[in-house]
């Protein structure tokens, strides 16, 4: 899998797309990680660099991460207007978009609110993922204030404060979920293409049901329907597997053509 963060010194700092892939490795997922940074800027610089627009668009990624300018945040309209261009070049390739809410400068915490608030609107309007790093980050300062989360400019991140913020993009992606996911609807789709073309090889079929099956009577078909149910997958992530009668439907038919 490959993932693309898009940033400022707030995604660079101490690396903290290496530790993301390192979480993955420890949970057994290949990830490779490329990130566009610039220290001090937002999307609407990223949207005006060509090397945004090609990389998203040629460079084949699963995830793509994106965070604004923090401190100050600026004017919400450049924001919006710098994500929505994005988010077009974003909606013609299969990559699944997510937000990095970032946190406010230490003696600031009264601005977070607001800064989670523009990314919350800017994930609802374009209907995708958001990590709530810095929700979190200002949870956990208040749960163990020893923990230092800060450099000492007092509003980059420390090593810790990277891995907090790498550990929620992290649980935000679910990026094993993600894969279970994608796998099964493209074996969903290549079995539906071939019980209506005639397949050329009704082993490769049979083979297709047999796994399609198990996996809608697993608990792993459960979970992830709960998930989608919940609202907890990305708005954009084909998922025609989860409905409720997407296999059921398939099988009925492929055995009614068995049969005959």
């Amino acid at each position: 899998m490959r993932t693309l963060f898009i940033g400022n010194s707030h995604t660079y700092f101490h690396d903290m797309p290496k530790i993301f892939r390192d979480l993955c490795l420890e949970n057994g997922i290949e990830m490779q990680v490329t990130m566009l940074t610039k220290a001090g800027m937002g999307f609407d610089y990223h949207a005006e660099n060509e090397q945004t627009r090609f990389n998203i668009l040629y460079g084949d990624y699963d995830f793509i991460i994106l965070q604004h300018v923090a401190h100050p945040m600026g004017d919400y309209g450049v924001m919006e207007a710098g994500a929505d261009r994005i988010m077009e070049w974003i909606r013609q390739t299969n990559a699944v978009p997510c937000y990095f809410m970032t946190w406010t400068e230490e003696d600031n915490e009264a601005f977070q609110p607001e800064m989670a608030a523009r990314y919350r609107k800017l994930a609802t309007k374009h209907n995708c993922l958001v990590a709530p790093v810095g929700e979190r980050w200002w949870e956990e300062y208040h749960k163990d204030p020893s923990t230092d989360l800060y450099y000492t400019d007092r509003q980059h991140a420390s090593l810790t404060g990277s891995r907090l913020a790498a550990e929620t993009i992290f649980e935000t992606l679910r990026p094993e979920q993600i894969a279970r996911i994608t796998r099964y609807e493209q074996m969903l789709q290549k079995a539906e293409y071939m019980i209506r073309e005639g397949p050329e090889d009704p082993d490769a079929l049979r083979d297709l049901i047999a796994e399609l099956e198990a996996y809608y009577t697993s608990d792993e078909w459960k979970k992830d329907f709960a998930d989608d149910e919940a609202g907890l997958l990305p708005g954009n992530l084909k998922r025609g597997v989860l409905s409720e009668d997407g296999i059921h439907n398939l099988l009925s038919e492929y055995y009614e053509h068995d049969e005959r």
